[in-house]
């Protein structure tokens, strides 16, 4: 059977989904593009070059709704790219794991989720696009896989989990992180930055602490597995 290739931003994403995926009995591809879209697109190509019949976005998102909160899962039937293109996910697949989720009581939207190539920091920039767009959230990597899925006839699977809502503004500090390839390798980066701006790090703790709410939400959603995965 051929495999499902999941495309994840962090490397500790990529590790939620492999430990999902290791409950499959079908096989099963983890690639981690490191925030970086030329990167993304990249392992995207590898996954589809792998033989991957379907494709899945994992991993963690900004919310743009204020119906979103920190931890909620967004399980989208429309990725919209930047350009304003829209893709439709599996809709038998995403009926299936809104069921499982919902029996499981576990917090989940259906909506649309939005590309972007950049981090979208800013609070007010949140607000517009969840207008602009009709968005619940926004990540750097659904819309990629998205297009490349399409371009190869391939169902488009998405599952992401809301780390900054939408009246969070990411400190710079953050920013710094993501400049380069690796949020790891950025680390003495962050602290450099921290030494000049050390107000930045009350919001950039609270960033923290909202991502892990965001993985664990991941992880508690991955332990459904293989009915999360699984078609």
């Amino acid at each position: 059977m051929s495999p499902l290739g999941i495309l994840t931003g962090m490397p500790v994403e990529a590790k939620i989904a492999k430990s999902a995926a290791a409950k499959l009995s079908d096989s099963c591809l983890v690639e981690f593009s490191e925030a970086d879209p030329n990167l993304a697109r990249a392992r995207t190509s590898q996954l589809i070059d792998a033989g991957a019949s379907t494709l899945m976005s994992f991993g963690i998102a900004g919310g743009l709704s204020t119906d979103v909160a920190t931890g909620d899962l967004v399980i989208p039937t429309q990725i919209i790219s930047p350009s304003g293109e829209h893709y439709n996910t599996d809709f038998v697949w995403q009926r299936k794991v809104c069921r499982v989720l919902e029996d499981a009581g576990i917090r989940h939207h259906v909506g649309n989720l939005l590309g972007s190539e950049y981090a979208v920091a800013d609070a007010s920039e949140k607000k517009n696009l969840a207008v602009q767009h009709g968005a619940l959230a926004v990540d750097m990597e659904s819309h990629i896989v998205a297009e490349q899925a399409t371009a190869a006839g391939v169902s488009i699977r998405v599952i992401r989990a809301v780390a900054d809502a939408s009246d969070d503004t990411l400190p710079p500090a953050a920013l710094a992180a993501m400049t380069e390839s690796g949020f790891v390798a950025q680390a003495s980066k962050v602290m450099r930055h921290l030494l000049r701006h050390p107000g930045e790090l009350p919001p950039l703790l609270r960033l923290a602490r909202n991502t892990q709410t965001a993985l664990a939400a991941l992880k508690r959603a991955s332990a459904l597995s293989p009915s999360l995965l699984s078609g």
